[in-house]
């Protein structure tokens, strides 16, 4: 089990791949986007406010690890490879 904590919301997330909707937070999604090692763009379900975004269950940083580059897209600084496991918290506004 991971515990994640933003502050405000603690979640317990199994490692298993879903996630799910806590209150206009959404937990552990799974961004579309190719992982492949190239794409680096990836898109979220709804539109997003306080974005943190996962690799391998290590928490990127914004500015230097991804970039918000829409209402409901963000762009890595270096591409997933293939077996990469990404994962995004974020707040519905």
């Amino acid at each position: 089990m991971s515990l994640l904590t933003n502050g405000a919301f603690c979640f317990t997330v199994n490692g298993s791949s879903g996630g799910g909707s806590i209150a206009g937070v959404e937990a552990m999604e799974s961004p579309s986007g190719a992982i492949n090692g190239v794409n680096q763009n990836f898109s979220t379900t709804f539109p997003y406010h306080n974005l943190k975004v996962f690799i391998n269950g290590v928490l990127l940083t914004l500015g230097s690890d991804y970039v918000s580059t829409g209402a409901n897209t963000f762009q890595t600084v270096i591409a997933p490879v293939a077996g990469d496991v990404l994962r995004v918290i974020y707040f519905k506004p």
